[in-house]
C-alpha cells in the first residue's frame, strides 16, 4: 500500500503539472481584445426594401426580424473563452421581389473578427464591414 507522503507528493505533483497546462492557456485567451467582452453585432439595411435577418449560432436562434430601409436590428453576446471553441453567427438576408432569397453572412466569426462592435451595411450583393481604424464601411463579403 502505498504511503501517505507518496499520496500527497503525487498529488502535488499533478496540481502542478495541470496548473501547468491551464495558466498558459488562460492567460493567452485574455490577451485577445474580445476575451471578457461583450460583443454587439449591428446590421444596417442598405436596401430600399424591408429585409428580413435571421441570424443564429450554433447555440442560439435569434428569430427573424424585419428591418425597414436605413435602419439597424442589433445583437450582442459573450466570445467563446475556450480556446479551441469558435464563436460563429451567420445570418440569413431575405427581401421581397428577389428571385434567389436566403443570402447567408458570416456577420461574426471569432478566428476572423476582432471588433467589439461589429457594425454590417447590407446591400443586394452582400454586405459591408465597418473598418473601426477609418470609420468606413470597406470590408466586403459576398454572400456565403
Amino acid at each position: 500500500m502505498a504511503s501517505k507522503n507518496m499520496i500527497t507528493s503525487t498529488f502535488i505533483s499533478l496540481t502542478l503539472i495541470l496548473s501547468s497546462c491551464i495558466i498558459p492557456l488562460v492567460s493567452d485567451a485574455n490577451q485577445s481584445i474580445n476575451i471578457g467582452h461583450r460583443v454587439t453585432v449591428e446590421l444596417i439595411n442598405s436596401i430600399e426594401v424591408d429585409l428580413t435577418i435571421h441570424c443564429k449560432s450554433k447555440d442560439d436562434d435569434l428569430g427573424f426580424h424585419t428591418v425597414p430601409p436605413n435602419k439597424s436590428y442589433q445583437f450582442g453576446f459573450k466570445p467563446s473563452l475556450i480556446r479551441f471553441i469558435t464563436t460563429l453567427f451567420f445570418c440569413s438576408f431575405d427581401w421581397p421581389g428577389e428571385k434567389y432569397n436566403n443570402h447567408y453572412l458570416d456577420v461574426y466569426h471569432q478566428d476572423r473578427d476582432t471588433c467589439i462592435f461589429c457594425s454590417w451595411k447590407i446591400y443586394r450583393d452582400g454586405g459591408k464591414m465597418l473598418n473601426p481604424q477609418t470609420g468606413k464601411y470597406e470590408f466586403n463579403y459576398t454572400w456565403n
